[in-house]
């Protein structure tokens, strides 16, 4: 039984899984009103036929969280499509997989070096492809509700909030704490950490600025734990500068 027969039959790959809350069906009724509220989705109708959510909802179309962590998981995907492994051992793998298994296709997705996104391609177990723009236009048009655009925009606007943070000096409570111990003569705050001047205006400023980018952060894995309930969004940060 190859990937796509096992997800769409809920066999030994879908049901581990399914344990552990890494793989959903992004076009059923109850995410799709969800997702709706979160901004996702534009050209569904949220008030519109039953049938049609009911044609939405038999799509085979899986979204898989891969949590590199559920080692046993991975291995089981590693095993069930080869060309994985070839992005496994690159370096960066996938954060997340879109199954369609009506044209057995796999789109993968992450975060890379800087917390850039990057995804790839792959049709009937072919070798994934990074940089072939009419591939990914063809994944994108054969996806409804462009559900592959928004898991790029959500991946770029995520590795953008975590890169601000990590090339911010501290974090907000060592700044706090900065200022607390008050300025030199000169009336500048010496960050030894990082061996930093600061100003009380740039210190006031990164603290602000961490607290939205942390805030927005927040309300991303808000969304996704919509899609998968256990994900830690602060494991997706590469960390890798």
């Amino acid at each position: 039984m190859n990937l796509f027969q096992d997800l769409q039959e809920k066999g030994p790959i879908y049901s581990v899984l399914n344990e552990y809350s890494l793989i959903c069906k992004p076009f059923e009724e109850e995410v799709v009103k969800e997702l709706i509220d979160q901004m996702w989705y534009p050209d569904i109708d949220y008030d519109q036929d039953q049938s049609e959510y009911d044609q939405l909802s038999a799509l085979p179309i899986f979204l898989i969280h891969i949590d590199e962590y559920k080692t046993e998981v991975v291995q089981s995907l590693l095993e069930a499509y080869k060309p994985l492994n070839e992005i496994k051992e690159s370096g960066h793998f996938f954060d997340f997989l879109l199954i369609d298994c009506r044209n057995n296709s796999v789109s993968g997705f992450g975060l890379g070096r800087k917390n850039r996104p990057f995804a790839a391609f792959s049709e009937n177990g072919s070798e994934f492809d990074y940089n072939n723009a009419e591939l990914a236009e063809h994944f994108s048009n054969a996806m409804p509700a462009d559900l592959f655009g928004k898991i790029n925009e959500l991946l770029t606007d995520l590795g953008q909030e975590f890169a601000n943070i990590d090339n911010t000096p501290g974090n907000e409570e060592m700044l706090q704490e900065l200022l607390d111990d008050g300025p030199t003569d000169d009336g500048y705050y010496f960050f030894e950490d990082e061996d930093l001047e600061l100003s009380e205006e740039e210190i006031q400023n990164h603290i602000w600025n961490l607290g939205v980018w942390a805030e927005n952060i927040d309300d991303t894995q808000d969304e996704l734990r919509i899609l998968f309930p256990n994900l830690e969004i602060y494991e997706l940060n590469t960390g890798d500068y």
